[in-house]
């Protein structure tokens, strides 16, 4: 499984830890698959539109957030059973350097937000070169 072996490459978290979440938090799942030329991000994120959901990029940090409400009209007392949850949430994902934060892109559809992070595709090596210094002579001592 490639692609679980490329998780290590990426830290992430939740923002909020798994256990003790803060009242009206989830986590929802992730994803991530690479292939020869970008790594894939899915969430899945049931009922929320673009509109719910926010992506930043900064420092080789993904953070993707959002907002599950409960449907007008339903009261929380009413419920007779409550397994959906809804709230904030928040995922942070440290991207490897190898992604081309420029052409990140994402869509959702069908209760999936997919996130599209290119790979660098000729990153750019630099040589330094190394130049020899002469270091001044100090006076030998005297004995």
């Amino acid at each position: 499984m490639r692609a679980l072996e490329s998780l290590s490459m990426f830290h992430q978290s939740s923002g909020i830890g798994t256990t003790g979440l803060s009242p009206g938090s989830w986590i929802p799942r992730a994803d991530i698959y690479e292939d020869t030329g970008e790594f894939t991000l899915q969430v899945d994120v049931p009922g929320l539109t673009q509109e719910d959901v926010e992506l930043q990029y900064e420092n080789r940090v993904l953070a993707v957030r959002g907002l599950r409400k409960t449907e007008k009209g339903f009261e929380p007392e009413n419920f007779y059973q409550k397994e959906c949850q809804t709230g904030r949430f928040q995922r942070a994902f440290q991207l490897p350097s190898a992604i081309d934060g420029d052409k990140i892109s994402a869509s959702i559809e069908n209760g999936v937000l997919r996130v599209m992070l290119p790979k660098v595709h000729d990153p750019k090596v630099k040589p330094i070169p190394v130049t020899a210094t002469t270091a001044p002579q100090r006076p030998r001592a005297q004995r």
